[in-house]
């Protein structure tokens, strides 16, 4: 089996639950972490006013236009910043603090 082969018919059948779980979980979690920004910041009009309710307030106006670029913007700020944290792990020389289980003899 070529690699591509491999992986529709071998991983991703037996990552399947755990994608779905993901999903849901990820899913529960935003709706949650919406929920607490509108309860514990408001949503007073031109005082309060946090990214996410805005999108929500787009979509609540039918300017899905506008809220679908607000959303793309935040995707493309999480890729950039996933992006630059990454580069700059890979960059930096890492320490290891865990000891070796065994000691070597000679």
């Amino acid at each position: 089996l070529s690699r591509w082969q491999t992986l529709w018919k071998v991983e991703l059948p037996l990552a399947w639950p755990g994608v779905v779980t993901g999903l849901a979980l990820t899913a529960a979690h935003t709706l949650g972490e919406f929920g607490v920004v509108l309860m514990v910041g408001g949503n007073l009009p031109g005082e309060t006013r946090t990214l996410s309710i805005a999108i929500y307030d787009r979509v609540q106006a039918f300017d899905l236009a506008g809220a679908n670029q607000m959303a793309a913007s935040v995707i493309a700020g999480r890729s950039r910043a996933a992006h630059w944290r990454d580069t700059n792990d890979r960059n930096s020389p890492r320490q290891l603090s865990v000891k070796p289980a065994c000691r070597q003899f000679s």
